[in-house]
């Protein structure tokens, strides 16, 4: 599955790409996330590991997509997808409870937590579902559809490899959003003003209009 619009190419992604694809991931992710915004820990230094081995266990599953600028030969944007099902949830909760309480392992507990509550395969009655885990467009070229395109693009290929469900775990308000003008319906949200710590204070602060956590789902 592979396609060519304005001089972008978008073609499914290979492990090979990943080295190019980190670096990319560092300079218009990570640091571009409304989760990360609100701390002022040391991401790489935390989580960028544990980052990398899921985003290249997705990648190999042929289920992630790359776009490329051709006069560049750059990459213009990606999404790193993968097939999920309900016994990852009760792993990734296990996970979440084994992590020191970092910036990484208070951003897993969150996704697990609203993973969780969102109940996602009674509410569906699916076994499986394509997860969409990372949507980055590069900083340069967001506002021109290349988002939109790459999730149109995954969700041809979500059908074609026979899911009838997908899903998104969205923290910025931009990516639910972009997700919602799609299709995709939020069937549970988190307040990060209401997700607070033992003490009562808020975990997380994002600036706004980044309010909430949503988990955006849509049927294949």
């Amino acid at each position: 599955m592979a396609s060519t619009e304005k001089g972008i190419a978008v073609r499914i992604m290979k492990t090979e790409d990943y080295d190019q694809v980190e670096l990319f991931l560092r300079v218009h992710y990570y640091n571009a996330d409304p989760l990360m915004w609100s701390c002022s820990e040391d991401l790489y230094k935390f989580g960028i590991p544990y980052f990398d081995e899921m985003n290249l266990s997705l990648i190999k599953q042929n289920t992630s997509l790359i776009a490329i600028e051709e006069s560049t030969n750059s990459i213009a944007g990606v999404i790193i997808a993968g097939a999920q099902d309900q016994n990852d949830v009760e792993e990734h909760r296990l996970l979440s409870e084994t992590l020191e309480s970092n910036i990484f392992g208070r951003i897993e507990r969150l996704l697990s937590d609203v993973e969780r509550k969102s109940n996602v395969y009674q509410k569906f009655n699916v076994k499986k579902l394509l997860y969409s885990h990372v949507t980055c467009v590069d900083t340069l070229k967001r506002g021109q559809g290349l988002g939109e395109r790459l999730v149109t693009t995954l969700i041809k290929l979500g059908r074609a490899k026979g899911f009838t469900l997908m899903l998104a775990l969205c923290s910025s308000f931009y990516s639910a959003r972009q997700k919602h003008a799609l299709g995709m319906e939020c069937i549970y949200a988190q307040s990060y003003e209401d997700y607070k710590d033992d003490n009562g204070n808020a975990i997380f602060t994002p600036p706004a209009p980044h309010t909430h956590i949503q988990v955006m789902a849509m049927k294949l």
